[in-house]
């Protein structure tokens, strides 16, 4: 008897597109890095991307630019993502793959700003 395919679980379809992308961890009390790597695929919710770097595990949150260029007066647009997959590629790399959870607009970078810059740090806290 064959054993019935696993449902498709993607909202969005995958294309295998080549574009830049720039990821590096969020969280403070991981190892840095910071790549900028070509995707193997990606749609409107996620991308997939090999790397060399060893440092990727499943359910680490990541800053995320996607696409990435960086030549001067690019717009190029920050995510908060995560990896859902690793994967054991056959030349020896990983195979990483990223669900792009939410991205990080002009509202959210303006708060961490006026946060940092250490205005208002009590209304901060009732905002919560």
């Amino acid at each position: 008897m064959a054993i019935p395919a696993k449902p498709e679980q993607r909202h969005w379809s995958r294309v295998k597109l080549s574009c830049l992308v720039r990821a590096r961890p969020s969280q403070p009390t991981v190892e840095e890095f910071d790549e900028v790597l070509a995707t193997v695929n990606s749609c409107r919710g996620g991308c997939y991307f090999a790397t060399d770097n060893a440092r990727y595990k499943k359910h680490l949150r990541l800053f995320v630019t996607f696409p990435y260029s960086d030549a001067l007066g690019s717009i190029n647009r920050d995510y908060i993502g995560e990896v859902v997959r690793v994967d054991d590629l056959p030349d020896g790399r990983k195979g990483i793959a990223v669900n792009l959870l939410t991205t990080i607009g002009l509202a959210i970078q303006n708060q961490l700003s006026t946060f940092a810059s250490g205005t208002s740090a009590r209304a901060w806290t009732h905002r919560a």
